[in-house]
């Protein structure tokens, strides 16, 4: 997954001592912060442009870097004995953290990891929590909500990728009435792709996400599918979500699991072969709406 560094500004302990003397005692309450073990922060969001955003800011910038760090369940340990999720706008999407020196962690082996997680904002008022479970699925820590406005264009077709597993290639494919076709390979308009549309992220190593937006959307049926493209290795199954708004509207989400079978690097890049799972049909209506249907 692409990964940007993490500032020492965005790591904070505090360590506050409160003495009370009462009768005989003196007693000592000591609070910390992002010592204990657990515990789960967002310090920021960052635009394209290297600007943070702190919690209730505003922004012009639809593609954010969110970060922050969390504490493993089992201390001391070298690999994270739970899972860390992110919940984006309502959606718990697995996400991994870094406790090496590298992906944003600032010092390896001190039980700080770190995560550094693109998303790309609708418009209005956007949501991000922090969750942590630990092996047996119980939630441990939970960040503060953080909280951003963006005042950005309402998206036609707003569709985003995730996945959970690590070191995979999954690919966001879709097609517009006249058969132009947004992918990897053509991200822009520019670089081939469908007119006014963009593939704003593209991660080839895991997890997500992946995200297409497009701003005046045509009359007609757009076509989206999903392709597993590699496995790197992994020889889990891999379960994919995806999420579409259409118009700022509610999002409709799909869910489909892959089995490292599902792989494959062909090329033929239609809309009637080769793809794993067609995911739905946006049937738009030129007026800022339209409707989804989920393939069958």
């Amino acid at each position: 997954m692409k990964q940007k560094g993490i500032s020492a500004m965005g790591i904070v302990i505090v360590i506050i001592v409160i003495v009370v003397a009462a009768g005989a005692g003196t007693y000592f309450l000591v609070l910390k912060g992002p010592g204990d073990f657990g515990e789960a922060y967002i310090t920021g969001l960052v635009d394209e442009n290297g600007n943070t955003i702190v919690s209730g800011g505003t922004t012009d910038q639809k593609v954010q870097h969110i970060k922050g760090t969390v504490k493993n369940p089992q201390p001391d340990e070298t690999t994270f004995k739970g899972k860390v999720y992110l919940n984006f706008n309502g959606a718990d999407e697995e996400i991994p953290a870094y406790n090496d020196g590298t992906h944003g962690d600032e010092t390896a082996g001190d039980d700080i990891w770190a995560f550094y997680e693109t998303r790309v904002l609708i418009s209005g008022a956007n949501t991000f929590l922090i969750i942590v479970k630990d092996e047996a699925g119980n939630t441990v820590a939970q960040s503060d909500e953080f909280t951003v406005t963006a005042n950005i264009p309402v998206m036609d077709i707003w569709i985003q990728l995730t996945w959970d597993t690590d070191g995979t290639d999954v690919d966001l494919h879709v097609w517009d009435p006249g058969n132009e076709h947004t992918y990897f390979g053509q991200k822009t308009e520019a670089a081939g792709g469908i007119s006014g549309a963009e593939l704003d992220v593209d991660d080839v190593n895991g997890y997500g996400p992946e995200h297409f937006t497009m701003q005046s959307a045509q009359v007609g049926d757009y076509v989206v599918k999903v392709r597993y493209y590699s496995a790197h290795g992994v020889t889990a199954n891999t379960t994919a979500t995806v999420r579409i708004s259409i118009a700022g509207g509610a999002y409709h989400t799909y869910t489909h699991t892959f089995t490292p079978d599902d792989v494959t690097t062909e090329t033929g890049y239609s809309t009637t072969s080769g793809y794993d799972w067609h995911v739905a049909t946006l049937s738009m209506t030129g007026t800022g709406g339209g409707t989804v249907t989920a393939s069958t």
